[in-house]
């Protein structure tokens, strides 16, 4: 898949670091064609019970986010990992747990990426000197039960050589340029319902609702500061939303709340809304949306999102720039969208 996604007269990047593979095809920037997605699945084993996966795999639009934008998910979970990485994958389906797997859904999925990888070509590179280290992050997502209409997803992620920039200068230079800065932990565990109870209505039969909780440690590395601190911090956050139907059309619409820590910082930089991303908010973030079906593959789509920052950072990197105990900081913000899409 490839995408242009620019900023409306707009043609350079926003800032040095705006092409980074994490975040050149998620947010609004210059009118360069990329690449989105390229990979290949390899099916085996007697029923086809295991995948292996390799390439540019979508990592955002996971769920619970893909109801926002009436999508199908293209990854596991959103609310840790919200973010692109290039690397591969091993999956073991249900049907590799014998009747265990049968009986209640379980499966496996191993996955390994790297974020960046530290070339030094210009004045701009995430890493100069002895700074130079790659930044891979590997993990697992382990489901113990999925009836297709109940499901429990757990996500854990390790990454190393995490990187930030401890330095308030507004003006990056030689001198001034990003630092790995230790590693990182992250868990997600989400109760999914795809239709509440059996025949007690309709609505309630053609309801998704979901429960998710999140935690984040960060390891700093030699006395350097991850968030603003030279010791591990730990945060959390817990997302409560559900997409409903509307009346008899095929009409959706849906309601979402989200509670973060001060420490709580997932693996995300505002892909979700470009106004901050409701999955990292130090704070709350309360979003509501309404999706109208015009015709086949025509649909249009309304969505308010607020959000409340109790402390800094929450979109902001590993470094200083993360630290929630900055003063000066924005408070509150909203994003309005509309739009109307076609798909086929």
């Amino acid at each position: 898949m490839l995408e242009a996604n620019n900023a409306f007269g707009m043609n350079q990047p926003k800032n040095d670091y705006a092409n980074s593979n994490w975040t050149a095809s998620e947010t609004p920037d210059d009118t360069n064609l990329r690449v989105k997605e390229a990979f290949f699945n390899y099916f085996f084993g007697d029923e086809g019970q295991y995948m292996f996966s390799a390439g540019r795999r979508p990592a955002v639009g996971g769920y619970p986010a893909n109801l926002r934008e009436g999508d199908v998910p293209t990854s596991p979970i959103a609310h840790l990992v919200n973010m692109e990485f290039d690397g591969f994958s091993l999956w073991l389906r249900s049907g590799a747990f014998g009747s265990l797997g049968d009986d209640y859904g379980t499966n496996l999925k191993f996955c390994f990426g790297r974020g960046y990888s530290s070339i030094d070509n210009s004045k701009y590179s995430y890493m100069q000197g002895d700074n130079k280290s790659n930044n891979d992050m590997g993990g697992f997502v382990f489901v113990p039960y999925n009836d297709m209409q109940y499901s429990v997803w757990w996500e854990n992620i390790w990454a190393w050589n995490v990187i930030g920039m401890n330095s308030h200068n507004t003006q990056t230079t030689s001198d001034d340029t990003m630092d790995a800065l230790g590693n990182y932990f992250g868990s997600n565990i989400i109760f999914k319902a795809d239709g509440i109870g059996d025949g007690i209505s309709d609505f309630l039969d053609d309801t998704k609702a979901f429960i998710s909780f999140a935690y984040t440690q960060t390891n700093p590395d030699n006395n350097k500061k991850m968030l603003g601190s030279s010791s591990k911090k730990s945060g959390s956050s817990v997302w409560i939303g559900a997409d409903m139907p509307v009346g008899d059309s095929d009409d959706r619409m849906g309601v979402n709340f989200v509670h973060g820590s001060k420490y709580f910082r997932p693996m995300t930089y505002g892909e979700d809304t470009l106004a901050g991303s409701i999955a990292a908010v130090r704070g709350n973030a309360y979003d509501a949306y309404y999706i109208h079906k015009i015709m086949d593959h025509l649909t249009a789509s309304f969505r308010a999102t607020y959000l409340d920052y109790n402390y800094a950072g929450s979109d902001a990197y590993m470094g200083d720039y993360g630290n929630p105990d900055q003063d000066d900081y924005v408070k509150k913000a909203t994003d309005l969208r509309a739009y109307i899409r076609y798909q086929y």
